[in-house]
């Protein structure tokens, strides 16, 4: 699974050469590099008047854009899956690889960590603007990728869909209540037209959702359970991965057996007609609460 891209926020940086009151001056901010810019974060911050520069991080962080989402879904990836180039690799004293990702262009560098600076808002460990900024910033661009993942575009639906999956880790209570509200319309959206078709996209957002399981509420908890009988019910479903997501739902209710009382009846039914080892899995699931 992918993770966040590493915390650009907390990486401790030099007072540079400027002063608060340069932060106003209109030309000068997109010539500054995010290492610049944090420094000079700290200075604004002590003169309580950092607006200016959270607004210039907010426009170049932000995801309006189906370019700008796949630009950056590309380099997460990237990253992820070769961590000596990335910012953190970078930081140590290795920025070779890193720079070379975006072909020595300033400017792309910094898009993508204004990117990874605005997603590091969302987390629940990392928010370190006021309370209002955050919610601005990070609920702009996450209800953008919560609109692309639906894109007709393949390309920029697998994008968004990745980015709201690392939008979702460890995040603000209210990133991830917005991500489990979309993330079981979705899935409810694919088991109600066509199940073996939707499959992949189903388990996708399935896989997201279990990164705020303990978000949902007794109602969605409900929901979700709903839909994982379906989907077991379903036999061009594999078992195993959706009975691992409804021992998860059991295990996050104190009382499972009363909240979660019709699906416990289908799931019966499903048990006695099932494999043997499916079976077993079942049954232990039931006779856990």
């Amino acid at each position: 699974m992918l993770e966040q891209p590493e915390e650009l926020a907390g990486t401790e940086v030099g007072g540079g050469e400027y002063t608060p009151s340069d932060l106003h001056l209109p030309n000068l901010l997109p010539y500054l590099s995010v290492q610049e810019l944090l420094s000079w974060r700290l200075l604004s911050r002590r003169t309580r008047s950092p607006e200016v520069l959270i607004q210039h991080v907010a426009e170049m962080g932000s995801m309006d854009r189906p370019e700008a989402i796949t630009a950056f879904a590309e380099k997460v990836k990237m990253f992820c899956d070769n961590p000596a180039a990335s910012f953190a690799a970078a930081l140590q004293g290795d920025a070779q690889l890193y720079d070379s990702a975006f072909q020595n262009s300033a400017k792309q560098q910094k898009l993508y960590e204004c990117q990874s600076w605005c997603m590091a808002l969302a987390s629940n460990e990392r928010a370190h603007f006021a309370e209002v900024h955050i919610r601005r910033i990070v609920g702009k661009n996450l209800e953008s990728l919560l609109w692309h993942h639906r894109s007709a575009d393949a390309s920029v639906a697998k994008a968004a869909s990745l980015l709201v999956f690392n939008y979702a880790s460890d995040a603000l209570p209210f990133v991830q209540q917005r991500i489990a509200e979309v993330m079981l319309d979705l899935i409810e959206d694919f088991v109600e037209s066509n199940i073996p078709a939707n499959l992949v996209e189903s388990q996708k957002c399935i896989r997201t959702l279990e990164k705020v399981l303990r978000s949902l509420s007794k109602p969605q908890r409900q929901r979700a359970v709903s839909l994982m009988v379906k989907l077991v019910m379903d036999p061009h479903v594999p078992k195993q991965a959706v009975i691992w997501q409804l021992k998860m739902l059991w295990l996050a209710d104190d009382n499972p057996r009363q909240t979660y009382a019709q699906a416990h009846q289908q799931l019966q039914i499903v048990a006695k007609s099932d494999t043997a080892a499916l079976k077993n899995d079942l049954l232990i699931l039931l006779n856990s609460c």
